[in-house]
């Protein structure tokens, strides 16, 4: 166990310290998406535990109801919403698998893995794993462990199979049939980071990590209907006719078998829904300029966090919640000082509560890039685009910076205003799986990824639905702004 696993460890053991789980027959809880659920007993002594407790306070969508009010769902219902999900997946695949016996073992751990998922989850969600998941020694241990996903599930996995939570789960929680509970909370484990376990004859299990992190996932399935839900953004699609599709298929593989997720290919107009769907939302909600404007200023935030020294390590971010943060907003020390900042912590925190959000001067579009070869499609332009950004956002944030500051001398202005005052926000294109397996009646296998016209509509479509954006405060001059980027960045 290195040095960052013994502080995942030290976290898990004091939060489980003095919790101790009742049995219980377990319970009904009423959820607004699933309908009302039945979680066991074993599953209450893990929703009830102050691991699965802290998502409470950790909001979904970080801080995305500054601009849809009613988006204010926790990671916490999100996880109970994916372990009722992936049940009833498990449950169709049960019932209508031929080459599988899906078992109420294989049931259990899905489950377990579903409810789990997200405990690595730190405060403002996707926003601070981006800065946590480039600290030095982080994706070091992720290849260390051979684990390929992204920050917050790494974490999830180290808090699964640390010490700390074994022994917890191995006294305490009655799941049934609990032989070995370090290869139980592993093979969960494994799940939530995308990792294939196998059966006792070398067969691989695919199936089952692809219910928790695949292609069409329980967790996919949740989010898709919450977010979209809590937004007000209409979105409807067949999950009840998804599911009856369902089946798992025996691939061969090296004188073994791969059981494999895959749906009837009568199914296809249900998967083209859901590409549909989950891209409409991207585009709606996550991709919403305001959104991104708020998650501008959070980053400086956590950044800042890290600057005064709140933040040295990775497990750091785990102590604190989005109240916590935002408690911080008396915080007097002014991180990025060497940079001329004069925002206090606590002000650049008050700015976002009462939404004292930067304004958008300039708005990036495939409409508006210069296609130098013709031979490249709208798709990898666009991507193209994004990647010269992304080499070094901090160097096109000065350069807009120092293009606003020239023009103000040219004017002769004061320049009342900095390098802070000016926010860059290139995101990532679409997130689209285009990759899912289709089984005709007659046996006959082939993947979604073929249908040439599923993969050339969503790469059209995040190609030209893709936005970029220059923010910057209110005591910036946006006329003066925008004319600077009139020649680009």
């Amino acid at each position: 166990m290195n040095g960052f696993e013994q502080k995942i460890n030290a976290f898990v053991f004091e939060l489980l310290d003095g919790y101790y789980p009742e049995k219980n027959d377990g319970k009904v809880i009423h959820d607004p998406i699933w309908g009302s659920v039945l979680y066991s007993g074993w599953e209450i002594q893990i929703i009830d535990s102050p691991v699965v407790q802290r998502l409470r306070d950790i909001h979904q969508l970080g801080m995305a109801d500054l601009t849809y009010t009613a988006a204010r769902h926790s990671r916490f219902e999100h996880s109970l919403g994916t372990a009722a999900i992936a049940g009833r997946m498990m449950e169709h695949l049960k019932k209508r698998s031929k080459n599988y016996s899906v078992c109420e073992r294989d049931i259990n751990i899905v489950r377990l893995a579903a409810l789990l998922h997200d405990v690595g989850h730190c405060f403002y969600s996707h926003l601070s794993e981006r800065v946590y998941g480039s600290m030095p020694g982080f994706s070091d241990l992720m290849r260390e462990k051979d684990v390929k996903c992204s920050p917050h599930e790494f974490m999830s996995y180290l808090i699964i199979t640390s010490k700390a939570f074994t022994e917890f789960f191995d006294e305490y929680v009655d799941f049934p049939d609990k032989y070995n509970s370090s290869d139980i909370l592993l093979r969960a484990a494994n799940m939530v980071v995308g990792k294939k376990n196998t059966d006792s004859d070398g067969n691989t299990l695919s199936f089952l990590t692809s219910v928790i992190n695949g292609e069409f996932d329980a967790d996919k399935l949740d989010y898709t209907q919450r977010d979209s839900y809590t937004a007000g953004i209409a979105m409807t699609y067949g999950v009840d006719r998804f599911l009856m599709k369902l089946m798992v298929y025996a691939m061969p593989k090296n004188e073994k078998t791969d059981y494999v997720l895959a749906v009837d290919s009568d199914a296809l107009t249900t998967i083209e829904e859901l590409i549909f769907n989950r891209s409409i939302l991207y585009v709606y909600m996550y991709r919403h300029q305001k959104v991104l404007a708020t998650e501008a200023a959070l980053r400086d935030v956590v950044l800042g966090m890290a600057d005064v020294g709140l933040l040295d390590d990775p497990s750091d971010f785990l102590k604190y919640s989005d109240s916590d943060v935002e408690n911080f907003d008396t915080f007097d020390k002014i991180p990025f000082e060497d940079e001329n900042n004069l925002l206090t912590l606590g002000r650049m925190i008050k700015n976002i509560k009462t939404r004292k959000l930067p304004k958008r001067v300039e708005e990036f579009s495939l409409e508006k890039m210069e296609k130098k070869d013709d031979n490249i499609n709208d798709f990898l332009l666009v991507k193209e685009f994004i990647s010269s950004v992304e080499r070094d956002p901090a160097a096109v944030r000065r350069s807009v910076f120092e293009k606003v500051r020239d023009a103000y001398f040219d004017r002769g202005k004061i320049v009342d205003f900095t390098l802070f005052d000016i926010y860059v926000s290139f995101p990532p294109m679409i997130k689209t799986s285009t990759d899912f397996l289709l089984v005709s009646k007659n046996g006959t296998v082939r993947s979604t990824a073929d249908k040439k016209y599923i993969r050339d509509w969503a790469e059209a479509f995040a190609a030209e639905k893709w936005r970029g954006y220059i923010f910057c405060n209110s005591n910036v001059d946006r006329k003066i702004a925008a004319e600077c980027l009139k020649t680009g960045l």
